[in-house]
């Protein structure tokens, strides 16, 4: 595996702490190859949905574990942030937020959350040759070019489209 996943995963060095929170807004710890890494690094991952199911499920299945040590759970909020999480579990577990935006900080981070998990691999490859800025044009013209191999400026109207879709399909 590498690329982005690889970024991600390096949060996740030995000696694991028990108990883990992450800020995942863009939904990167469900792409199901960086599920499948840290379902082999032993870390379970649980989706915080309700506060009162998520205790009761804490309560049940995970507090034993954790307090022996045999347990490396990481609780995944869609949330931006860990606030909403009760404060004995803050105080308790290690917190980490991930996001497009911290993945490729010199692109517009809404067009990138447009993009589908195979589109951001190919993404990340050719990232380190962006030079633009931040701005919604600029990131559409480098992820056309780069990744999807679009050349829109000999698109001048509907049949140009037409005909450059069709050679496609």
């Amino acid at each position: 595996m590498s690329g982005w996943r690889d970024k991600i995963l390096e949060e996740f060095q030995e000696p694991l702490p028990g108990l883990m929170l992450a800020a995942d807004p863009d939904g990167l710890l469900l792409d199901e190859k960086l599920s499948a890494e840290l379902m082999e690094m032993k870390i379970k991952l649980h989706q915080y949905e309700d506060p009162v199911a998520f205790r009761y499920i804490f309560e049940i299945e995970f507090r034993a574990g954790l307090t022996e040590g045999s347990v490396h759970l990481l609780v995944r909020l869609a949330d931006n942030s860990l606030d909403i999480m009760s404060f004995d579990i803050l105080q308790r577990a290690q917190s980490f937020k991930f996001s497009l935006a911290s993945l490729f900080p010199k692109m517009s981070a809404p067009i990138i959350k447009q993009l589908d998990m195979a589109d951001l691999d190919a993404l990340y490859e050719v990232y380190n040759q962006y030079l633009g800025s931040n701005s919604d044009g600029e990131t559409c013209e480098f992820i056309l070019r780069r990744v999807f191999k679009v050349a829109y400026d000999t698109i001048n109207n509907e049949t140009d489209l037409l005909k450059y879709l069709l050679s496609k399909h």
